[in-house]
């Protein structure tokens, strides 16, 4: 146990920039159990990440499905500024299925995301 708790402060230790009072982070944890007790279980910490590094982090890649209703122009004003996303389009109707892939890469990141949530005909995002 106190090999374990070692390993943790290390950890946390070589991330003490990321560790601020009143600032959220996320940790990537990691559960084993041991082989010799089934009872007991080791949790090891993987990786800290600040939580406003993961907000302000553009994604790679989106897929936003659309439903019957869809505005075609809102999409195009909320999506308009070029980035480094790779944006597809699937539009789905009663018999087809239209799958659009955006030539130029979007500006896409956390507020992006909650604006096109937001519209009725967004079925879904997937990201």
């Amino acid at each position: 146990m106190e090999f374990e708790l070692f390993l943790f402060a290390e950890i946390l230790i070589m991330s003490r920039d990321k560790l601020k009072e009143s600032e959220s982070f996320v940790l990537t944890l990691q559960k084993e159990k041991t082989s010799s007790d089934n009872s007991k279980k080791r949790i090891n910490v993987k990786k800290i990440l600040n939580l406003e590094e993961v907000i302000k982090k553009p994604y790679s890649k989106v897929t936003i499905e659309l439903k019957d209703n869809y505005n075609l122009n809102e999409i195009k004003e909320l999506l308009s500024t070029k980035g480094e996303t790779a944006i597809n389009i699937i539009i789905k109707s009663e018999k087809k299925l239209a799958n659009y892939h955006l030539q130029e890469n979007r500006k896409f990141d956390l507020n992006h995301f909650k604006a096109i949530k937001a519209k009725k005909y967004v079925e879904k995002i997937i990201v």
